[in-house]
């Protein structure tokens, strides 16, 4: 007798053992089924509505199918009655999203890499701005603080997750103290470091004839032929007055090359920079500063006119100096000519001259001309 009832007490023992296991595995599990979106059924034809969570619950599916078949595989009653009443009231459960706040818009575009327009956010039929903000608190004379923030959100007709985006907007725009053409600016800088930087083309030597043969104006021709054969940008030669020119015994123009703002302020007593004009070249500098007064400069090109008349060439403004650059490294390479030439056609100054103080202090001095005239000559 103490025997069979001892078997007897072990029997419910390990039953017992087997159900608490039996819970404690399945206990997760329905945790899991109330606590993510399992695929629904359709009343009508049964097919399963997909749902943002039914890959984790077919998943975890596959994980339970892979477990003993007495403990995995055994469902009871009650889960089987709370399953079917979580697929009766979610199958009358249709939840449609209507539309994206404006602003939650403009997050999702702007991680996109779309253009994010910060001056009008469309909400529906409403246009809310920022402007409409300074419209409204100049109005009612009211400053533009906290007080007037919450009269504005209060008169404005937005649903209320836009109107609680657009309050964040606004306080971040107070939090920050920037007016709204701030606000404007802070994004189009954004805007701006990802866009795409245009790098100068540099020109050829042919792109540059064509270009120079283009224009109608000849005094025009004249200036970007001297951009092109001395390196220079369009300010350099606005710089440059036809008292910079010397004319020679031989017919030769040498050019004074005034100092540039930048370099005056690195080094304000550099020593005369000089090149030598010779040919054609120096015939049409002649012709164009007898035109001119004697402190008149020699074109009034702006960056813009110059940016216009480059575009039909894919350049820009600095395409000339690249390109002259580029050409003159091909005729030092050719002539077998000091590599120092090039930079100092490129800063239009000898980094080995003389200060011009001390300069001064060997009395008069003659014009010692370089490789780099021989350079100017070959451009």
């Amino acid at each position: 007798m103490p025997t069979m009832s001892y078997l007897w007490t072990r029997g419910i023992y390990m039953q017992h053992a087997q159900q608490r296991e039996l819970l404690t595995i399945q206990a997760p599990i329905k945790k899991r089924q109330r606590g993510c979106r399992t695929p629904l059924m359709n009343a009508g034809d049964g097919s399963p509505i997909q749902s943002a969570t039914s890959g984790y619950y077919a998943q975890a599916a596959h994980r339970t199918a892979d477990a003993p078949p007495d403990l995995s595989n055994c469902p009871t009653k009650s889960s089987r009655r709370a399953m079917e009443l979580i697929r009766k009231r979610r199958s009358t459960v249709v939840r449609r999203i209507t539309d994206i706040p404006a602003l939650g818009q403009l997050y999702e575009e702007s991680k996109q890499g779309g253009l994010r327009d910060v001056g009008a956010v469309n909400v529906g039929a409403e246009n809310v701005t920022s402007r409409q903000f300074t419209t409204f608190c100049r109005t009612h004379e009211q400053p533009m603080n906290k007080e007037s923030r919450a009269a504005f959100l209060m008169a404005i007709d937005v649903a209320p997750p836009t109107r609680l985006q657009y309050a964040r907007m606004l306080r971040s725009m107070l939090e920050m103290n920037r007016t709204p053409l701030g606000m404007v600016i802070l994004e189009l800088q954004k805007i701006a470091a990802r866009s795409e930087t245009q790098q100068a083309h540099p020109l050829t030597k042919e792109g540059m004839g064509q270009f120079i043969h283009s224009q109608t104006n000849w005094k025009e021709r004249v200036v970007f032929r001297l951009a092109w054969i001395t390196a220079s940008r369009c300010f350099e030669i606005a710089a440059t007055a036809p008292n910079n020119f010397t004319l020679e015994r031989d017919g030769n123009i040498i050019l004074y090359w005034p100092v540039a703002p930048k370099t005056a302020k690195a080094d304000p007593h550099c020593a005369p920079r000089f090149f030598r004009a010779r040919g054609q070249d120096a015939l049409d500098i002649i012709e164009l500063c007898g035109t001119l007064q004697h402190n008149e400069e020699l074109t009034n090109l702006t960056t813009a006119q110059i940016e216009r008349a480059l575009a039909h060439w894919n350049a820009t403004a600095h395409s000339t100096k690249q390109g002259a650059l580029r050409h003159a490294a091909e005729i030092v390479e050719t002539y077998n000519l000091d590599p120092h030439v090039i930079l100092q056609l490129a800063k239009h100054v000898d980094p080995f001259d003389l200060f011009q103080k001390t300069v001064r202090y060997l009395g008069r001095y003659t014009t010692m001309m370089t490789q780099v005239s021989s350079l100017v000559a070959l451009m």
